[in-house]
């Protein structure tokens, strides 16, 4: 079980962070008092939404109205660059730094790693396709798993392309976060992947 979790962290760090995920110990300084508002429009969305569910932990993001072009610097460090060198469009990198600027300028929101974390799961999953988050994860497993089989490999892309995005977003937030609690997070998603695609055997 502990090869699958090993695998299954890789795959999604590789996908959302490049390896550095929002639990880091890091402190983030201050942002300038003199912050600019995102500019340059790229694309016309569905409706944005950053709302803290009573009964769950899960911050759940959309697609924003407006996609605008956001300098990485206006947004907390263990954030910027989601995506990098992983195959996601203009339009989609765009999409999720829209996503997590503008839930970071609420004050009232909750910025701490965890919530962070879900944010950037939901940013990804809300923009993102599907096929090529599976994808990016898989590829990130099949790098340091060189026994992973074909089957397990497509049967892992199938499990994450066809997810609802909610429970896409809860996965990926699960497996960004690293702090305090991570492996009870993570443990029903490890169980239910080996479970689907038979990666302990």
């Amino acid at each position: 079980m502990a090869m699958i979790k090993k695998l299954a962290l890789v795959g999604v760090a590789a996908l959302a962070l490049g390896a550095t995920a929002c639990g880091s110990t890091t402190t983030d300084t201050a942002a300038s008092s003199t912050t600019t508002a995102p500019s340059t429009t790229t694309t016309e969305q569905e409706s944005t939404t950053t709302t803290e569910d009573e009964d769950s932990t899960t911050t759940k993001v959309t697609r924003p109205v407006t996609v605008s072009k956001i300098d990485e610097t206006e947004l907390p460090e263990g954030t910027r660059g989601v995506g990098d060198n992983l195959g996601f469009t203009e339009e989609e990198g765009d999409c999720v730094d829209t996503v997590i600027y503008g839930y970071t300028q609420d004050p009232s929101n909750a910025t701490d790693d965890a919530t962070l974390s879900g944010v950037v799961g939901g940013a990804v999953a809300a923009c993102v396709d599907q096929d090529t988050i599976a994808v990016a994860i898989v590829d990130g497993i099949r790098s340091e798993a060189p026994q992973l089989t074909e089957t397990q490999a497509s049967c892992l892309e199938s499990e994450i392309a066809l997810a609802d995005t909610e429970s896409l977003a809860i996965f990926l937030g699960a497996f960004i976060y690293e702090g305090p609690g991570a492996e009870e997070i993570q443990a029903p998603f490890i169980e239910a992947l080996d479970t689907a695609c038979g990666l302990s055997s």
